[in-house]
C-alpha cells in the first residue's frame, strides 16, 4: 500500500493534494460518465465537459510543488484505489444479532466497504437493505402490502451524509454503521461544525465540511443540495410512522440512530422456515416428508424443529397424530399484522 500523505492545514481538507498520487490514478473514463450524467440531470451546467478541465475546476486536481496533483476529493470520488492513498476513508459496518453489540455479542458479519465513495454508499445500501425485515401488512382483505422495516430513502441519504460531511482530517478515524435487531447506527468522524447542534441543524441552512466532495455527490445524484438530505429523512420516518431521527454530537463524532418500529407483532423467521411456511401456503397442507424433501439440504430432526417453530409460533397448527400428522396453516395467519422476511444477513 502506497503511504498515506496528507497535507493537514486550516484549508478545506477536501481540496487539499494528496502527496504521491498521480493523474493517473483518477478514473477519467468515470468522470466523463459523471459529467455526461450530471448535465443531463440539470445538476451541471456543463461548463466544462473535458474530463481533466473538469477536475481542474472541480478542484479534483490542484497544483502542488510544482506538479498537478488529485486532491481528497478527486480521489475519494473518482479513485481507482482510493485507500491505497487514503486507508482511513473506508466504512466499516458491523451487524449484530442483539441491541447490544457489546464485546461479547459476536457480530454476524463485519465488514469494510472501500472503493469510493459512491461505491462504499452502493454497496452498504445494498447490505442494509437485503438485511431490512420487511412485513406483510393485510388491510382487511386479500390486499396486501409489504412495509419494510425501514425506508430505503433513509438508509441511502443516512450513508450518504455520514459520508459527506465527516472530518477526513481525523486520519485514523473511519465512519462506523452499525445495525442492531431494533436500530441502526452511522458514526461520523468529526462531530457538528461549529454552531450546528443537534437541536437546530434542520434551521441552520446548508453547512458542508466538505463541499467540493458534497458538489460533486449532488451531481451524482447522491445527495440533495440545501441541506435537504435530513429533512428528507425526517420526512421519511414519519411517513413510516418510525421514531424521530436521534442526533448526538460528541465532539469526536456524530451519533445518528434510526431506530425500528415498536412491534411486538415482529416475528423473525429463517429463510428455511420461511420455505416451509411458503410450501404449506401454496399446498394447504404439508406432510413432514414434504418438508424434509423441501429441505434437502437439512437434517431431518432439524426441519422438525423448524415445524415446531412454525407451529409454536401460531403460522400452522397440525391435524392427525404421528405419521399422520398434517401441518396446515394456522387459521389466523393470513391475518397476522406483521410476518417479517428472512433475518439471516447476507454476507
Amino acid at each position: 500500500m502506497a503511504e498515506m500523505t496528507l497535507q493537514i492545514s486550516d484549508e478545506r481538507v477536501d481540496t487539499l493534494p494528496v502527496a504521491n498520487a498521480q493523474v493517473s490514478d483518477l478514473d477519467l473514463d468515470a468522470v466523463a460518465r459523471h459529467i455526461k450524467g450530471a448535465v443531463e440531470t440539470g445538476r451541471y451546467d456543463g461548463g466544462q465537459t473535458e474530463p481533466e478541465l473538469f477536475l481542474r475546476e472541480m478542484r479534483c486536481l490542484v497544483e502542488h510543488e510544482g506538479r498537478v496533483t488529485p486532491s481528497m476529493s478527486g480521489l475519494l470520488v473518482f479513485g481507482r484505489r482510493p485507500q491505497a492513498f487514503l486507508e482511513h476513508t473506508d466504512i466499516a459496518l458491523a451487524h449484530f444479532p442483539g441491541t447490544v453489540g457489546d464485546l461479547t455479542d459476536e457480530p454476524l458479519h463485519f465488514a469494510r466497504y472501500g472503493g469510493t465513495l459512491i461505491q462504499q454508499i452502493d454497496e452498504v445500501e445494498k447490505y442494509l437493505w437485503s438485511n431490512t425485515r420487511r412485513g406483510i401488512k393485510v388491510e382487511g382483505g386479500p390486499q396486501r402490502e409489504e412495509r419494510p422495516e425501514y425506508p430505503r430513502g433513509a438508509l441511502r441519504e443516512l450513508t450518504a451524509n455520514a459520508v459527506t460531511h465527516r472530518d477526513y482530517n481525523r486520519v485514523g478515524a473511519r465512519t462506523q454503521i452499525s445495525m442492531f435487531m431494533d436500530r441502526i447506527e452511522w458514526r461520523s468522524p468529526g462531530g457538528l461544525p461549529k454552531d450546528i447542534t443537534p437541536e437546530n441543524i434542520l434551521h441552520s441552512g446548508s453547512h458542508a465540511r466538505n463541499p467540493i466532495i458534497a458538489q460533486l455527490l449532488f451531481q451524482s445524484g447522491y445527495i440533495e443540495a440545501f441541506g435537504m438530505g435530513l429533512r428528507t429523512v425526517f420526512s421519511l420516518l414519519k411517513q413510516h410512522n418510525l421514531p424521530t431521527l436521534g442526533l448526538r454530537d460528541t465532539g469526536a463524532a456524530l451519533i445518528v440512530t434510526m431506530r425500528g418500529p415498536d412491534a411486538p407483532n415482529l416475528v423473525t423467521l429463517t429463510p428455511p422456515r420461511r420455505v416451509l411456511l411458503e410450501l404449506a401456503r401454496r399446498l394447504g397442507e404439508i406432510t413432514l416428508e414434504q418438508a424434509i424433501n423441501a429441505s434437502s439440504d437439512r437434517a431431518r430432526r432439524t426441519v422438525q424443529a423448524d415445524l415446531k417453530y412454525l407451529v409454536e409460533h401460531h403460522f400452522l397448527r397440525t391435524q392427525g397424530q404421528s405419521r399422520d400428522r398434517r401441518y396446515l396453516l394456522a387459521e389466523d395467519t393470513d391475518s397476522y399484522p406483521l410476518l417479517s422476511a428472512p433475518w439471516t444477513p447476507n454476507t
